[in-house]
């Protein structure tokens, strides 16, 4: 019989999906760095970059010619990532007692499994937790990319 209080229960689920959303954000990150060089010379990070002919044309000689162009290799990469957007969990545990901590305060305290002489009814708890939006940051980061094509 697993014996806890629900406060202990209910933090843990909070810290898994905590836990869980840093772990795609570093993810994301690390990805994302993938599309940077570090410049020693003046400790920043500079977007890589591939050199594409693309054809351009001249307008008052009417004949179109291949220029290079530096196109930011993050412009051209997905930036699709995982990201937890909901997280809904179901569980029941059974009511055990009140425990008085040395401060005073009261606690629940409930049992996970269903004790043989318990006359309770379950307690069912329901928790929904949900994601912030996505880094401003970002999303203008990779607009000054895209604006660097020329």
């Amino acid at each position: 019989m697993s014996v806890l209080t629900l406060n202990d229960l209910l933090k843990s689920f909070m810290s898994a999906a905590k836990a869980a959303n840093k772990e795609l954000h570093d993810h994301e990150m690390n990805a994302f760095k993938d599309h940077l060089a570090y410049n020693k010379d003046n400790q920043t990070y500079e977007p890589k970059t591939l050199k594409v002919k693309l054809p351009q044309q001249h307008i008052a000689e009417g004949e179109d010619t291949e220029q290079p162009v530096d196109i930011p290799t993050g412009a051209l990469a997905s930036h699709q990532s995982m990201r937890i957007e909901e997280l809904e969990m179901g569980f029941q545990c059974y009511y055990n007692r009140i425990g008085l901590l040395k401060s005073g305060e009261k606690k629940l305290i409930v049992d996970m499994d269903e004790a043989k002489d318990s006359s309770h009814s379950p307690i069912k708890i329901n928790m929904k937790i949900s994601s912030g939006n996505p880094s401003e940051g970002v999303a203008r980061m990779h607009d000054a990319l895209n604006r660097k094509i020329h």
